[in-house]
């Protein structure tokens, strides 16, 4: 019985730490070590663009050829 007890105070815990815990911990990080962003208008960040096909013979050339003219 005594085992059951300690998995369902583990459990709790776990429980607790999911919702409250790791938020919490996050925003203490994110406060503390602060990232430095670039404010130069003229850069512009590396982005990555997947597409998903299947079966895709007949439209994915103007799929790709879409999303090259993006901007």
């Amino acid at each position: 019985m005594k085992i059951m007890k300690i998995l369902l105070l583990l459990s709790g815990l776990a429980l607790l730490y999911t919702y409250s815990g790791y938020p919490v911990l996050m925003s203490i990080y994110g406060y503390l070590f602060k990232r430095k962003r670039k404010t130069d208008d003229a850069y512009l960040p590396t982005v990555t663009l997947i597409i998903p096909a299947h079966n895709e013979e007949d439209c994915i050339e103007k799929k790709i050829r879409n999303a090259l003219e993006l901007d």
